[in-house]
């Protein structure tokens, strides 16, 4: 482990910079972070368990709606497979860190963004609209007709506060939208199956797998995604 990270650290700059996605459904993205700490991006390793879900569905969306975007990876990665395809989309991302939407921002110059509209809002998400947070249902309603009926994909990633984002985005449940809902114990699982449950949304759940040499990603032992089936 150590004689690794000692080439990570004589090999790869130590500061944030550009880099893209080499391989994987989010292939050709551009973000900017520090290599050193960003390698199973770069290869489109991170969260690996998701990627034959997202194989399936980014190709069938239209619209993504990224809560809690980060500093883009995400975003950027389904815009990229968008172009690839030669398809039009629209990303609208929240973030509520200044600095992460500040990266995201930069990072806008650097992708090949000519077929979609991508805007990002320092903003929460959550059940209720107040200063600071939107709904999802809130959002969905400033939305062009076209792009209400567009096949959309929700991702939400907040840290805990996941059923107070889904609970705001009841008008989304439906059957050509993809949900994938990041969730951090197993009591906030069940609660989030229950969720789609209530509107007969079928879902299935991913779990951690560790990779071949490389094994586990350090994340918390209790970590799942909560996934609409396709």
């Amino acid at each position: 482990m150590k004689i690794r990270q000692s080439i990570k650290r004589f090999i790869l700059s130590d500061n944030i910079r550009p880099c893209r996605i080499l391989r994987g459904p989010f292939r050709g993205a551009i973000f900017l972070a520090n290599p050193q700490h960003s390698l199973r991006y770069i290869w489109g390793l991170y969260e690996h368990e998701l990627n034959p879900w997202l194989s399936k569905v980014i190709p069938q969306t239209e619209l993504l709606l990224d809560v809690g975007a980060n500093h883009g990876y995400f975003a950027f990665g389904v815009a990229s497979n968008w172009n690839r395809s030669c398809k039009r989309g629209t990303v609208i991302a929240f973030e509520p860190q200044h600095s992460e939407v500040e990266r995201i921002r930069q990072s806008l110059a650097l992708n090949q963004m000519s077929k979609t509209n991508f805007t990002v809002h320092e903003k929460f998400v959550g059940k209720l609209c107040d200063d600071g947070t939107v709904t999802l249902n809130s959002v969905l309603a400033t939305l062009s007709d076209a792009q209400r009926i567009a096949k959309t994909l929700i991702k939400v990633d907040v840290e805990g506060a996941e059923l107070d984002v889904l609970h705001g985005a009841s008008n989304l449940v439906k059957s050509n939208n993809f949900f994938l809902v990041e969730v951090h114990s197993a009591t906030l699982l069940e609660q989030t199956c229950d969720f789609f449950s209530s509107l007969s949304h079928p879902i299935e759940v991913i779990h951690q797998r560790a990779l071949p040499f490389l094994g586990r990603e350090r994340r918390d032992i209790e970590n799942y995604w909560v996934v609409s089936s396709c």
